[in-house]
Parts: C-alpha cells; sequence; structure tokens
C-alpha cells in the first residue's frame, strides 16, 4: 500500500515530543513552567547540573524499534546539547531508518540562543535551524522562506523532562503546565501533567517505587512513571509506543530488524463493509460514531464537497469544468484566494526550479483546467512511489524525485502556485482494501475547489477521499486526535 503514509510525519513528530526530543521544549521558567495547583513559579536552580548522558530504548507492542541518547556538555559561554534519535519503521513491507538529530546553544542560565533540527529517513531529510534574536525566533530551512515567530518568553530546551521532576518535589495530586515549541510543524503546544498516583514497577528485573503522571497532548493520553530522585523511568503514548530508562550498552542493542509491525496498518481505520471500485466512487455516506467525543474539532468536516451533521458525513464528488473560468495571471485574485498562490514554508512556489518546471509543464498553455490536468499528470509519472519518513518540501522532491503521498501533494500544490492557480494542502483519509487509510492530497481552484490527487492520477479525487483537515503540519495535527479513536460505518454509495 504505498500510496498511503498521510500522517506519518505526524506520529513521528508526536513521538519526537512523547521524548522530550523536539527542538525548544520550554522545561523549567516562568510563565511556560509552574505548580498548577498553587502557581507557584519554579525556575532553574542556580548551579543546576543536568544529567551528563541519557539513554532511552523505544519500544512498539513490545517490540524494540530504536533508542534516543541526550547529553549536555559546558560550555565557557554556556552550554551545548545533543540528542540524537534511531528508529526502524516497517514501512509497506519494507524496514526503513529513521534518524533525528538535534544540536542546541544555551546560555548560562539555559535560554536558548540558537539551534540545527535535522531528520533523515533514506533519500529524503529534513532540516531546520533558528536562532533567537531580541523578541524573535528567526527559522530558516533552505530554500523556504524565513519564518519569524514572535516570542513572548524566553525558550528553553530540556534532554527529557527530567529538569522538570527534578526541580520541584513530586506529591499525588499536583499539576504542572508545560509549554513547548514543535520544530517539525512550527508551532506552540501546552499541556498540563498531573501527578495521578504511585505505583511499582518492573525494569529489567528491578523494581522501582514510582510516581504515576498523566497527560493529554494533542487529543492523545501520555503516561510517565518517575522515581523518588526525579528520573524518568518509563513513558507510554500513540499507538503503543513505549519508552524505557536504558544505558550504553544496552540500548542500541536488540533492535528489531523488520520494524516491527506495519506502521501505516496500525494507524489505519478498518471499514465495516467492503468498497468494490473505489476508485470508482462518486458519492459516499459513512457514520463516525463517538467523533464527537473526541476532542477533534467536526466543523473541519463540513464544506465544498463534504456535509456533516450529528456524526453523519456525506461525500459527493465534484465535476471539473472543461475550461478554465479565468486566464492565468490575468485576473486580479481576492484578498482570499491570494494567500493560496503564494509560497510558505515547504512550498516554495518562488524556487526558480519550481517555476522553471511549471512554465515547461505548463508549454504556454493559458487555460487552468488544461494546465492542473498536465501539471497531476507529469508528478504522477515523474514521482517514484516510495514510503519516506521527512517532512516534505516542493523544493527538495523537485530534486530527490521520491516519495509517496505527502510528497506528490506538496510538489503538485507548488507547482499549481507556481503556475498561477490556486492550490491548498488536504490530509485525511481514503479507502483501499478494506480499510481507511490516512492519506494527503490536493485542492485547488478551478472557478471551485477541485480535488487533484497526484498518487492515483485523479482529478476530481474519488470520493473516498475524507478531508479531515487542510493547510500546512500545524492544521494536520489535529488529525492526531483521532488516531486509535476513530471508526467509520458505511451507510452508503454510488457510482456515475
Amino acid at each position: 500500500m504505498f500510496l498511503f503514509r498521510g500522517t506519518g510525519v505526524l506520529i513521528v513528530g508526536f513521538w519526537l515530543v512523547m521524548m522530550g526530543l523536539l527542538v525548544l521544549r520550554n522545561s523549567v521558567h516562568k510563565g511556560a513552567y509552574s505548580s498548577a495547583n498553587t502557581d507557584v513559579v519554579v525556575q532553574n536552580k542556580t548551579g543546576f547540573r543536568a544529567p551528563e548522558q541519557e539513554w532511552m530504548e523505544i519500544f512498539l507492542h513490545d517490540r524494540k524499534i530504536g533508542y534516543s541518547h541526550s547529553r549536555i556538555q559546558p560550555l565557557e559561554s554556556g552550554y551545548v546539547v545533543h540528542e540524537t534519535l534511531l528508529l526502524r519503521l516497517n514501512l509497506l513491507g519494507r524496514p526503513s531508518l529513521i534518524r533525528s538529530e538535534t544540536r542546541a546553544l544555551l546560555d548560562h542560565a539555559f535560554h536558548l540562543k540558537n539551534f540545527n533540527f535535522s531528520m533523515q529517513s533514506g533519500a529524503t531529510s529534513f532540516g531546520l535551524r533558528g536562532e533567537v534574536k531580541d523578541h524573535w525566533m528567526i527559522i530558516k530551512r533552505k530554500g523556504s522562506p524565513e519564518r519569524k515567530i514572535r516570542l513572548e518568553e524566553p525558550l528553553y530546551i530540556g534532554s527529557s523532562l527530567n529538569p522538570l521532576f527534578k526541580n520541584e518535589a513530586l506529591a499525588v495530586g499536583k499539576s504542572f503546565r508545560i509549554s513547548f515549541f514543535d520544530p517539525s510543524t512550527l508551532s506552540r503546544k501546552r499541556m498540563m501533567i498531573r501527578v495521578t498516583g504511585r505505583e511499582t514497577i518492573r525494569i529489567y528485573g528491578i523494581s522501582y517505587r514510582t510516581y504515576r503522571l498523566e497527560t493529554d497532548l494533542l487529543g492523545q493520553h501520555i503516561c510517565f512513571w518517575v522515581d523518588e530522585e526525579g528520573d524518568l523511568l518509563k513513558e507510554s503514548g500513540l499507538m503503543g509506543m513505549c519508552l524505557v530508562r536504558s544505558n550504553p550498552s544496552r540500548a542500541a542493542k536488540n533492535i528489531s530488524q523488520s520494524g516491527g509491525e506495519e506502521f501505516y496498518e496500525l494507524a489505519s481505520v478498518k471499514a465495516d463493509r467492503r468498497l468494490p471500485r473505489p476508485r470508482a466512487l462518486r458519492y459516499l455516506k459513512v457514520q463516525l460514531p463517538g467523533i464527537e467525543k473526541t476532542p477533534f474539532d467536526v466543523s473541519a468536516l463540513q464544506g465544498g464537497r463534504q456535509q456533516y451533521r450529528q456524526g453523519t458525513l456525506e461525500i459527493t464528488g465534484e465535476t471539473t469544468p472543461p475550461v478554465g473560468s479565468y486566464s492565468l495571471f490575468a485576473e486580479p485574485r481576492s484578498a482570499g484566494m491570494k494567500i493560496y498562490l503564494q509560497p510558505e514554508f515547504n512550498i516554495e512556489v518562488d524556487d526558480p526550479e519550481i517555476r522553471r518546471r511549471a512554465r515547461k509543464i505548463a508549454g504556454g498553455e493559458q487555460d487552468p483546467v488544461r494546465v492542473a490536468r498536465r501539471l497531476l499528470a507529469w508528478v504522477y509519472v515523474k514521482i517514484e512511489k516510495r514510503p519516506v519518513m521527512a517532512v516534505p518540501s516542493a523544493r527538495e522532491v523537485l530534486k530527490t524525485r521520491v516519495g509517496d503521498c505527502n510528497e506528490h501533494a506538496v510538489l503538485l500544490t507548488a507547482l499549481l502556485r507556481a503556475s498561477g492557480i490556486p492550490a491548498r494542502l488536504c490530509a485525511g483519509l481514503v479507502y483501499a482494501k478494506g480499510k481507511f487509510y490516512y492519506h494527503a492530497w490536493t485542492e485547488c481552484w478551478l472557478g471551485q475547489w477541485i480535488s487533484m490527487d497526484a498518487t492515483l492520477n485523479q482529478i476530481p479525487a474519488d470520493a473516498t477521499h475524507i478531508v479531515l483537515a487542510r493547510g500546512s503540519l500545524k492544521n494536520q495535527t489535529a488529525i492526531i486526535a483521532l488516531m486509535g479513536k476513530l471508526k467509520i460505518k458505511v451507510l452508503d454509495y454510488k457510482y456515475d
């Protein structure tokens, strides 16, 4: 099922959050971390010395799939923090290695000064640099527009949650507020950690008396087990993932060479009945039991070809117009439509190679419908369909010519915009072989929004495409709240 990945990067990003490996996690500082019960602000203690090294083994449904390693090194000007992660995942029957690395420079107060973050999966890679200047975080990715984020408070980094737990005495009933920055989606997130009880756990035959802490992040439940010294011993969360405290001699050993269970199958949603010839479906009616009891905002299901009401969703395939209602670059755009022509982070519309390729594919054609079809066909044919796990960039995809649905969708969106056709990303579900898989595709404006799937060579896309989010990865993180909770009951379907 090489076509369908969709939210794979979101899941790995969520795991990185769990491990405390995302670049800019605000650990212990005024405004970002406080005791929620008493509103007592806890700041870094003078002379605070974090563990020099920390190792964690990573398991997926009891099968070891990787490890993480972090270390803090003192400098005359402050500290340098190195964090590395290795995961071996089974992606569509193929063991795939994912590596991420973070290097951050901090001052003596542990305030972040700059960072470099990278993630690599096979032939694809994702790199990000950030620097704090005055009250701004300036973020750069090669070939993408510079991004500036206003900071209301100093930013900190933690190699794990240990600094938090070590700076505040734990007690059942106590709560902590934490905010952090996710570099893969360029967004700030917050969570409340609650101390819910005392438990004895065993790790490799040794018993530990621990505090159990719980939190909800992006609609998913996470548990932590921390010993009486404040050391993080275990963590569990999304899709059966678990982290266990380890040491250098054990952490990198016995990692599953197969990558364990099929990664995308774990995230799929089983349908209650099969849909014959799904690529030809023009109408689909489904029930989504219990979706309104999740943190997911169901208003995202309403609009365009989708109609949602009280747990029932109807999708009616669009009709692509034979010709466009405007000429490329000739019609004045409304302010609301212009945003779908502009460059975004990872959609590098202004990149010279993107623009040259778009012009070459269009071949002088001025009708947007014909140009959209040409661009769709080119991406479908020219991009090798191979599972990868990296944050996609249109510029990089054009260079590597490799990827699955996210890479296809990002590149097609950039080429459409570079041709003067408004376009936006979609993320959601698509049906295949008895299941709905997380997937990504594109919508373009041809007098109305028309769906386009470059991995399936469809315009419009078939009615099994269920939109859950539109726009950037920041918007797509809302989908995580549904993973492991979503159910789909097919009520009706029709063909032309």
